[in-house]
C-alpha cells in the first residue's frame, strides 16, 4: 500500500503529465491552424464535390466553351421530376433568348440519358437549345438534376443553381443571362 504522501506524488506526476500532454496538443493545433493546412472538419458525408462559383468545370466532351461568351450547361434527365417541373421555365428561358440574339450567349444540355432521347424529350416540350451532349455519371460536380451552370469562355463557372427553382430565383437566372421575363 502507498503512503499518502506517495499518492499524492504520484497524482501530482500525473496530472503533470496530464497538463504536459493538452500543451502539445494544443501547441500542434495551433501550428497547423497558422499554417493554413487545417480548413475545419472533413467532409464525413459520402457526397461527392459540389462545383463553386469560379471553379473550372470539368471538360465536356464536343463542347467548346471559348465557341461564346458565356454557355448555359443545363443537366437535366428525362426521368427526373424536378427536371419536368422546371419545363415551363426552360421554355421562357429559351425564349427570351431567342428574343435576345445579341446576348451571344450558347444554351447546352448535358445529360446521362441517351442524346437521341433527351433531344427528343425538348424538343416535345418546345425547349430550344444548341446542342444537346450525353455524359458519363458523376462527370460533372453537380448534386443531381437539374442543375445549370454559367460558364464564361474560359469554362469558370460565373453562376450555378441547383434544383427546381423558385419563381424568385427563375427570375435571378434571367437577369444574370441579361434575358428579361415580359411578366
Amino acid at each position: 500500500m502507498l503512503s499518502t504522501g506517495k499518492r499524492v506524488s504520484a497524482a501530482a506526476q500525473l496530472l503533470a503529465n496530464i497538463g504536459v500532454i493538452a500543451l502539445c496538443l494544443l501547441v500542434g493545433w495551433l501550428a497547423v491552424k497558422k499554417s493554413g493546412a487545417w480548413t475545419g472538419a472533413p467532409d464525413l458525408s459520402g457526397r461527392p464535390p459540389v462545383y463553386r462559383t469560379g471553379d473550372a468545370i470539368d471538360a465536356v466532351a464536343g463542347v467548346d466553351f471559348k465557341a461564346a461568351r458565356r454557355t448555359l450547361v443545363m443537366v437535366v434527365r428525362e426521368d427526373c421530376r424536378y427536371c419536368a417541373e422546371s419545363l415551363p421555365f426552360y421554355q421562357k428561358l429559351t425564349e427570351a433568348r431567342a428574343k435576345n440574339p445579341g446576348q451571344d450567349l450558347r444554351v447546352i444540355v448535358a445529360t446521362t440519358d441517351a442524346h437521341e432521347t433527351l433531344a427528343a424529350y425538348l424538343r416535345s416540350n418546345r425547349v430550344d437549345v444548341d446542342k444537346v451532349v450525353t455524359i458519363a455519371a458523376g462527370a460533372l460536380k453537380v448534386p443531381g438534376t437539374p442543375s445549370l451552370l454559367l460558364v464564361d469562355a474560359t469554362g469558370r463557372i460565373l453562376s450555378f443553381w441547383r434544383g427546381k427553382l423558385p419563381p424568385q430565383q427563375e427570375q435571378e437566372v434571367l437577369r444574370v443571362l441579361g434575358l428579361t421575363s415580359s411578366e
